[in-house]
This record gives C-alpha cells, structure tokens and sequence, in this order.
C-alpha cells in the first residue's frame, strides 16, 4: 500500500496524475532515487509541459 502523507492528498483533491513509488528509508539523493527506479536522472526533474 502506497503511503499517504499531506502531498498525495492534495495531488487528489486537485485531480493532479501522479505515480507515487516505494523507495528504502534511509535518505537518498535524487541521482540515488532515479538509480533505484531505473529512470533517467532527467525524470526526476520534468516539468509540465505548456
């Protein structure tokens, strides 16, 4: 089960998509969190498109 904390209640109360992933408990930089997904660094940074 997918934690739920004061973010992914907003993103659902505003009807925003998002993908929410598990990650270790211990801190992770956000290169470390892309390796652990196995997605491109660049993800971990995108922005909406206009």
């Amino acid at each position: 089960m997918t934690a739920t904390n004061n973010v992914t209640r907003l993103l659902d109360a505003k009807k925003v998509l998002y993908s929410a992933h598990e990650i270790p408990a211990v801190k992770l930089s956000a290169l470390e969190v892309s390796d652990f997904l196995d997605i491109p660094p660049q993800r971990m940074y995108l922005k909406p498109s206009s």
